[in-house]
Formats: C-alpha cells, sequence, structure tokens
C-alpha cells in the first residue's frame, strides 16, 4: 500500500490515493504511533466523474464527515501530484479550495449553531473556559476558547476518537462562528486562532441565511512510503 504523510498545523495524517477499504482495526494500528506509520487519521483520496473526493478515518477506525486540516493536506497532495486544485468533495459537502502564498484558503459552508453545539462538517462543543475534563464528549469534538484581543483567540482541541490534538480546523472554525454569533467576535473580518500546533486564520461572514466560515493555513508534506 502507498502511502503519503501530510500534516497541517502538527495535526497529521496518513494520504491513501484510492477509495476507502481498510477495516477499522487496520486503520488504529496505521495511526498508532509506536507500532505503525503514526497519524490523527487516515484520508482516502479519489477521483470519480470528473471530481476528487476524500473521506476521513480517525485513529480510532471511526468514519467522520469532515476534517478542516485534511482538507488542506489533500489539496497540497493534489498539488503536488500535478493536479488543479478548485474544489473537493467530501460528506459535508463540496468544498471550494485556493492556494495563494503558500496557504490554503477553503470555503467551510456555513456554521450551524445550536446553543453551544457548532456543526462546521462536523459536530463540535464549544466553551469559553478553560479546559475541564467533565465537559468533554467523546461522541464531540470539544474546543476551549481564551480569547486574547478583538481579533485573537485561542483555541484548545480535544477531538472524538483521537483526544487532545495539535490542531483542529473545523475546531477552529467552530470556536470563531460560536464567539461571533455571541458577539463577542466581529463578523466579515479575519480572526486569528492559535493552537498548540499554530495558527490559522477564519473569517465568518454575514449572510442572509447565518454566518458562512471560510478558513486558511498551511499543509506541508512529511514522507512517503509503502506497507
Amino acid at each position: 500500500m502507498r502511502f503519503f504523510k501530510y500534516e497541517g498545523l502538527g495535526n497529521d495524517f496518513i494520504i491513501i490515493p484510492q477509495k476507502p477499504y481498510l477495516e477499522p482495526q487496520a486503520i488504529h494500528q496505521y495511526c498508532n504511533r509506536h507500532f505503525g506509520i503514526g497519524a490523527d487519521g487516515i484520508l482516502f483520496v479519489f477521483q470519480e466523474n470528473g471530481r476528487w473526493h476524500m473521506k476521513v478515518a480517525n485513529a480510532d477506525g471511526e468514519t467522520v464527515e469532515m476534517c478542516g486540516n485534511g482538507i488542506r493536506c489533500v489539496a497540497q497532495w493534489l498539488l503536488d501530484q500535478g493536479h488543479v486544485v478548485e474544489q473537493i468533495e467530501t460528506d459535508a459537502g463540496p468544498k471550494p479550495c485556493k492556494f495563494e502564498h503558500g496557504l490554503w484558503t477553503v470555503d467551510m459552508g456555513l456554521a450551524e449553531i445550536n446553543g453551544n453545539q457548532v456543526s462546521t462538517g462536523n459536530p463540535h462543543l464549544v466553551f469559553q473556559k478553560p479546559v475541564t475534563e467533565s465537559l468533554i464528549d467523546p461522541n464531540l469534538n470539544t474546543e476551549f476558547v481564551k480569547i486574547q484581543s478583538p481579533r485573537e483567540i485561542e483555541v484548545r482541541v480535544f477531538e472524538r476518537g483521537v483526544g487532545e490534538t495539535l490542531a483542529c480546523g473545523t475546531g477552529a472554525c467552530a470556536a470563531t462562528a460560536w464567539l461571533v454569533h455571541e458577539n463577542q467576535l466581529p463578523a466579515n473580518e479575519e480572526i486569528t486562532v492559535h493552537l498548540k500546533g499554530g495558527s490559522l486564520y477564519v473569517i465568518a461572514r454575514q449572510m442572509s441565511d447565518g454566518l458562512h466560515i471560510q478558513m486558511k493555513g498551511p499543509a506541508k508534506y512529511i514522507f512517503e512510503g509503502e506497507v
């Protein structure tokens, strides 16, 4: 099996260029950092009807709808392979992508907000308080947020099926969307989101149907191999 290793702010992935075929146990083994390749998840990439698709599996083997750092890694892998990248199909819908000045900008779509539950392609819980273990839901992604300035926040992320990660793209988007919704951050302006692995840049645009989210950040090749 040919694989490629990429990372987005330390959130690292195994990219496998074919349709999903691995059993959850095999995914868990490949993602193991001591006995496998090591990763937060596996991204399956394939072309169908002229469109590029991404399917995501977390380190525990469970399939998830979307991955913000992952989609930038897939876009970078496609570019590195010589493909023109304008849009990637996901289980959360099509995501337009654009590469400019070394960073990927992804249109993440509409944020769905219900209390402190936010969906930005997959489900999140957002809390504006220090990390509290009792609030971490194993079935959801959980963010703990601190405002540092009017356009700058700090986020710690606990991903379902993985645990705490260095970064989460959909989590950064969810945290920004929730704080804009709560009138604690401005809409239509770029917000710098600091995560353990680095920073993402998120805009929550106020539209007639709600907040549309745009995420910008890096993605980097690490290595490739065969197993």
